[in-house]
């Protein structure tokens, strides 16, 4: 089996019947030695799909003839995900008012299509924080949001999500509409803000 690393060949020694996973943690050994992360996985000519990947892993490398890795700079990488995840939030705004407008109209399900819609984008946002924080090892309480931490304005919305739940699972479709008339667009607000302090800080 051959194995490229940014179309250079690399050495590798895996026991046999190793399976591609221990490959790819041998291959993310090496560049990180390099101040690089992976970015991606070509294996016999084939991208690896991310909702596949897992199983990819389990195949065994015996069956395999090229591996080729792509990597990239953490940092630009990190840059690339912050700004990919704020250009998300834009939509958000047309998602949460379609949501709030279908509950005044009594189009329950449309609106719960529009509003998870708007929540997956919440999500991607806070794991984006979360995947930044762990790979450059920020401290989010060092780091100033007008009167409060990154830290503490991350936390509140998380609670502010909460709140969302509660009137989910009352069924309390007014207090819903009023939290997305009134909080949503404050949620989408921070969020960007929260991004924008870190893109902020991984260009220092």
């Amino acid at each position: 089996m051959r194995v490229l690393v940014d179309q250079k060949s690399v050495e590798v020694t895996i026991p046999p019947g190793s399976l591609l996973s221990h490959l790819v943690e041998q291959v993310r050994a090496h560049v990180a030695g390099q101040r690089r992360v992976l970015e991606n996985m070509i294996v016999d000519g084939q991208a690896a799909p991310a909702d596949k990947l897992e199983q990819w892993l389990a195949r065994p490398c015996d069956l395999i003839e090229l591996v080729e890795f792509r990597t990239a700079c953490p940092r630009a990488m990190a840059l690339d995900t912050v700004a990919a995840v704020a250009a998300l939030l834009e939509d958000s705004t047309q998602l949460y008012q379609g949501a709030a407008e279908k509950l005044t109209a009594g189009q329950t399900g449309k609106a719960m299509e529009l509003l998870l819609g708007c929540l997956n984008f919440y999500k991607a946002a806070q794991e984006a924080v979360s995947q930044v924080v762990l790979l450059h090892k920020l401290d989010l309480e060092r780091m100033t949001l007008g009167d409060q931490t990154v830290g503490q304005a991350t936390r509140s919305l998380v609670g502010q999500l909460a709140e969302v739940k509660v009137a989910l699972e009352a069924r309390d479709f007014v207090l819903l509409a009023d939290l997305l008339n009134y909080e949503f667009p404050k949620i989408t607000s921070q969020w960007q803000a929260i991004l924008s302090e870190l893109g902020r800080v991984l260009k220092n």
